[in-house]
């Protein structure tokens, strides 16, 4: 009989204990959880609305050396890599993601999003906008990057001894990731001058407020073209292997706008003004900003 009691007390007090253990771990569970959840949502990576999720988003797609596309540019580099020729836009509707509707390239207020500020909009209105106009652009670049890489290996096959990495920089420096009038209007990605060719020109403001740029039948065209160009006139200055760096001085003559102007002096040619007169008043040489591109998106 009391063996019985003593079995039947025992078995409550483990009952008891293990009741006991339960609640505190459901208390544990609950605390770590709510700190959890505070801190999640004051940092922004638990819980949060649907604006703060672009932002995430946007926030994504930033620089990591190790990816070829997530470079974060800052607003230095995006005056920098934003080539001329941009006409000013008439009066214009824009979508839901802050893009022209009625044409399909950008002026370069519209590219730093400027006009989207000017904009009556409520301020969350406006910051949700401009989110996801950022976010666009960060993936209209990833598209770009993408497309003129298979442009560019493809134009490899036909000439072994063009750098890839070179080529996507100019054509991001030329035409502003595709998006300038020249290049949705002309189909010219390289910034080509005009001179006779049957496919006719575009004016763009430049060198001078009338120059002329030849009009392409189509971006492949245009790639082309430039392959063509820069073999025949830049790629014979290269001794041995075709690096990215005999690439950029080939292209100016030097890789800083001293070196690019004594080179003019001497009675050499560069690719663009811009390897010995900086236009913006800055330091660096064309063959300088390039070089930049390729490293901060590792191309």
């Amino acid at each position: 009989m009391n063996y019985y009691f003593k079995s039947e007390k025992r078995k409550q007090m483990e009952i008891a204990l293990a009741i006991f253990l339960g609640v505190v771990l459901i208390c544990v569970t609950a605390l770590a959880f709510n700190k959890l959840y505070v801190n999640g949502h004051n940092s922004g990576l638990v819980q949060y609305d649907i604006e703060t999720q672009i932002e995430i988003v946007e926030d994504s797609l930033q620089l990591n050396p190790a990816d070829p596309y997530h470079t974060p540019v800052d607003q230095e580099d995006a005056y920098v890599i934003y080539a001329g020729r941009f006409s000013d836009a008439p009066d214009s509707r824009y979508s839901t993601i802050g893009t022209p509707l009625n044409r399909d390239w950008l002026t370069k207020d519209e590219w730093d999003g400027n006009h989207i500020r000017a904009m009556k909009l409520s301020p969350f209105d406006k910051r949700k906008l401009m989110s996801r106009f950022k976010t666009w652009k960060e993936l209209h670049k990833i598209d770009f990057i993408a497309y003129v890489r298979q442009a560019a290996e493809e134009e490899k096959l036909t000439f072994p001894q063009l750098n890839v990495s070179v080529f996507i920089a100019q054509a991001i420096l030329e035409s502003n990731w595709g998006l300038s009038e020249l290049a949705a209007n002309a189909n010219n990605l390289f910034g080509h001058k005009f001179h006779g060719q049957k496919e006719g020109f575009l004016v763009m403001a430049d060198d001078s407020p009338t120059d002329k740029f030849t009009k392409f039948r189509s971006e492949w065209f245009s790639c082309r073209a430039h392959s063509m160009l820069l073999m025949r006139k830049y790629g014979k200055r290269i001794k041995g292997y075709p690096s990215t760096k005999k690439w950029l001085h080939a292209l100016c003559g030097g890789m800083t706008l001293q070196q690019s102007q004594a080179w003019v002096d001497r009675g050499g040619q560069t690719y663009a003004t811009a390897c010995y007169k900086n236009s913006s008043g800055g330091k660096e040489c064309y063959g300088e900003k390039l070089q930049k591109i390729i490293r901060s998106y590792d191309l």
